[in-house]
Formats: structure tokens, C-alpha cells, sequence
């Protein structure tokens, strides 16, 4: 099959046009969709890290506010050191 025959199908078949215009909105509509829907994962996926960190650094200052409280608590009543053993 030649070129020629080809374009010479292609000239006889005038709503060729349309249906390649059409299937090609469909793809794009497509592919849209699909684009959005990877965005909205890729989102969600950061969101998840951000709040591990977020509650990672809640846990360490709990820590650090209990530790800090307790070493009040042992300045007041003059406890040695060897008291965090």
C-alpha cells in the first residue's frame, strides 16, 4: 500500500476529519483525567509525609517538656543528677 492510495482515500472520505478531531478530544479528556488523578495522588502522598513529620516533631517536644519539667522538679528539691540513671 502506497502513500498515494492512502491520500487518495483520505480525499474520498471528506468526515475522516471529524471523527479523528473526535477521537482525539476523547483522548485528551482522557488524559486529562488521568493527569489530575496522578496530581491528586502525588498530593496526597506529600500531605502523609508532612504529617509525619509534624507529629515526629510534637513527639520529640512532649519529650524534651517532660524532661525539662522534671529537671525543674529536681532543681527545686536539689536531686542529684544520677536521679535520670
Amino acid at each position: 500500500m502506497s502513500w498515494e492510495a492512502v491520500f487518495r482515500w483520505i480525499g474520498v472520505h471528506p468526515e475522516l476529519a471529524s471523527w479523528v478531531q473526535a477521537v482525539g478530544s476523547i483522548a485528551a479528556l482522557g488524559i486529562a483525567i488521568w493527569v489530575s488523578s496522578q496530581r491528586r495522588d502525588q498530593l496526597k502522598a506529600a500531605e502523609k509525609v508532612a504529617k509525619a513529620k509534624v507529629d515526629a516533631l510534637v513527639a520529640v517536644v512532649e519529650s524534651a517538656s517532660t524532661y525539662v519539667t522534671v529537671l525543674g522538679v529536681m532543681i527545686e528539691k536539689k536531686t542529684g543528677a544520677f536521679a535520670f540513671g
